[in-house]
């Protein structure tokens, strides 16, 4: 039997989940390539009823989640694919309080250059319309990081003020579509 605490709990994992997509993330005019690239998938309880109240607080414990590691094919320099499935953990009464539901809340891609980590994601919503989110990063911190170990998730284009210069950055486009079964 699993602890009442939402930390330990050990999530069971259907064998054959039937919500499937295929990611692919696609890196358009970087300054150089990359050293490594790595994929996870972020699930969390959506109903936080099923999780137990901390005895001292009476506040509810941590909320449990799942970060699960995405195996990348590299197709080419610039692209990666890899498969999730959004019902892959199975709801289930973990803490005697309810059955747990999970929903995805992300997925993204972690591309690294010597001490330099970039990054692009898309949420739930974006993978089931199997839409493409494009993600922007500045090329002068690939090339220049402003410090050791720095990390940068990109951003929409649209959240840069004003008219910048699309030149000064490179993208990470990360498409879904649904899997064939």
């Amino acid at each position: 039997m699993n602890k009442l605490d939402p930390k330990n709990v050990r999530i069971k994992q259907n064998p054959n989940p039937k919500e499937r997509y295929e990611l692919t993330f696609t890196i358009h005019d970087a300054p150089g390539p990359f050293d490594s690239a790595d994929a996870d998938i972020h699930y969390e309880v959506s109903n936080e009823a099923c999780v137990p109240t901390d005895a001292i607080s009476g506040a509810k414990s941590k909320t449990p989640n799942l970060i699960l590691p995405i195996p990348l094919t590299r197709i080419s320099d610039t692209v990666y694919r890899g498969e999730v499935a959004l019902d892959l953990p199975v709801a289930e009464n973990y803490f005697g309080l309810g059955v747990c539901h999970w929903m995805v809340h992300g997925a993204g891609i972690s591309l690294k250059i010597q001490s330099a980590e970039f990054g692009a994601g898309i949420g739930r919503a974006d993978i089931e319309a199997q839409n493409t989110v494009p993600s922007f990063l500045w090329k002068e911190y690939y090339i220049h990081p402003p410090m050791e170990n720095y990390s940068e998730a990109g951003v929409p284009y649209s959240v840069y003020s004003g008219a910048p210069d699309r030149t000064k950055y490179f993208s990470i486009d990360v498409a879904a579509r649904k899997a064939v079964l």
